[in-house]
């Protein structure tokens, strides 16, 4: 009987141990992301990022344009995602998604843990890790985009019928069933 009067302060002390783990320092978490190259990659990996988002939306556009034009919108249309990205990757955005990040990660991890992908970023192979994770992502998001627009087009079109129609009633206040009606 003794023994679980003992046991069950230390059972319970055991579940909250988390509760009481130290929240990582400012410090650590800077050291965290300079560990990961972040601000070195930082502009990179957006720019990857937008122009996997951006591909199908242009691949889609080019696509409907007359082969005799097609250079020529090809520039305007990448003169246009580059005007796009100088807006958005700005030094006040890298910043905000810095502080983000760092906010988020202190919410997240305990001073442990960070001490431990500290270690393991700093390590040869935390660094191939690092240098070959951004490779991996962005071959993955451009399939998974490519993958996730050629879908979401195909719902579209098969939702489209139904949709015109509805259109059409609304507009027509269910008088007329051509496309002339107002």
């Amino acid at each position: 009987m003794k023994l679980k009067t003992l046991l069950l302060p230390f059972a319970a002390l055991a579940l909250c141990a988390n509760a009481f783990a130290a929240t990582p320092s400012d410090a650590s978490l800077e050291r965290w992301l300079d560990t990961q190259n972040f601000d070195r990659d930082m502009e990179k990996n957006m720019i990857d990022g937008f122009n996997v988002g951006f591909k199908p939306y242009a691949d889609k556009a080019l696509a409907k344009v007359p082969e005799a034009k097609k250079e020529q919108i090809a520039k305007a249309i990448d003169r246009y995602r580059e005007n796009v990205l100088r807006d958005l990757i700005t030094p006040e955005v890298k910043q905000t998604i810095r502080n983000n990040l760092l906010k988020n990660a202190k919410l997240t991890y305990t001073q442990e843990e960070v001490n431990g992908m500290i270690a393991f970023n700093s390590s040869p192979v935390g660094q191939a890790v690092a240098v070959k994770t951004p490779l991996m992502l962005n071959q993955a998001m451009s399939e998974i985009s490519t993958f996730g627009f050629a879908l979401t087009e195909k719902t579209a079109q098969r939702h489209m019928p139904e949709f015109a129609k509805e259109m059409q009633g609304i507009m027509c206040g269910g008088k007329k069933t051509d496309a002339s009606c107002n």
